[in-house]
């Protein structure tokens, strides 16, 4: 959908399809009655050192949290619509927070799946599409549902497990894996956090999903996006495929292809500036100091440069041609 009309389609249907799932997927969960915080918890949010345990992640407090009524009685909330009508912090909110924290055990398994599910599926629609979707924080959303997931599992072994920990740990991980970063992700989730506990298990994450990212698929998320999309990308390594090609057999293709090489002096004529457009398809000329031998760069023109310098200078010179009528 390349042209204005197929844009404009693109975010239109784009639009409608969230919509709509956005309001027929909480209507197909029940309600259930909303929570209170836990009396372990002081007025403040603070941990009370004299009755509360201190457990993984016990370093942050208590962030309220926004419930979602949606179709329900008042007095309860929806799961689903409490997860999907609000914006990305308060479900971040949801997902990273301890369950400890009020008088019952929030987001069942299949409810979170169902929103894994339906935000992989939005993602991987939008993505690319012709208006501004982002991908930073649905990955960390992917990421924290697939973490409180395996909480559920770990929780089978373990009824003490902190399904929170293992959100915040599967963002970090998502994160990692498809941005190909491990620093500057595991600062990020600390600095939102301030969790300074699990700084060992997240670096972990962050090194292991990267490690697994680039053994599957050589190029990060955003690196695809920019070839799917036809835009000039040079590689940080020469692809194995030009180890052999030498340098002499590929200007020889690219005459061919583009027309031939052709480099300018530092002050040039007209009619030669005006075959190299029409003539080539490059997208840069050399200016070099001496021509004849090829020696002495001193910089690049670029054809979109070129192209505004003659339009310049003939609607100059068209000028004075009237004039002088």
């Amino acid at each position: 959908m390349g042209t204005r009309w197929g844009m404009w389609l693109d975010a239109v249907l784009g639009a409608a399809l969230n919509a709509s799932m956005q309001v027929l997927l909480p209507a197909a969960f029940g309600c259930r009655a909303a929570p209170t915080t836990s009396n372990e918890y002081g007025p403040d949010g603070s941990l009370n050192v004299y009755t509360g345990r201190r457990k993984l992640t016990s370093s942050a407090i208590y962030i309220p949290r926004t419930f979602v009524q949606y179709t329900c009685e008042p007095g309860d909330f929806s799961e689903m619509a409490t997860l999907m009508l609000q914006n990305e912090e308060g479900v971040m909110k949801h997902l990273f927070a301890r369950d400890e924290l009020y008088s019952e055990k929030l987001f069942t398994a299949p409810v979170v799946f169902v929103f894994l599910a339906y935000f992989f599926f939005i993602a991987s629609v939008t993505f690319g599409g012709a208006f501004p979707a982002g991908v930073f924080i649905p990955n960390m959303l992917m990421g924290a549902s697939l973490g409180r997931l395996f909480g559920f599992f770990a929780e089978q072994v373990s009824p003490s497990v902190n399904k929170g920990t293992y959100a915040l740990i599967g963002s970090a991980a998502m994160l990692s894996g498809f941005t190909r970063m491990t620093a500057a992700v595991t600062v990020i989730i600390i600095e939102a956090t301030a969790s300074m506990d699990v700084l060992a298990p997240i670096i972990l994450a962050c090194v292991i999903a990267r490690a697994v990212s680039m053994a599957i698929v050589s190029h990060s998320l955003d690196e695809r996006l920019i070839i799917a999309k036809g835009v000039p990308f040079l590689e940080h390594h020469a692809h194995p495929s030009t180890a052999a090609v030498k340098i002499g057999d590929a200007l020889k293709e690219a005459d061919s292809r583009r027309g031939p090489i052709i480099a300018f002096r530092k002050q040039e004529r007209l009619e030669v500036l005006l075959n190299a457009l029409l003539l080539t398809e490059h997208n840069a000329f050399p200016v070099l100091d001496d021509v004849e031998n090829n020696t002495g760069l001193g910089g690049l023109v670029t054809r979109a440069m070129l192209q505004r310098v003659l339009r310049i200078v003939l609607e100059t010179d068209d000028d004075d041609d009237d004039d002088d009528d």
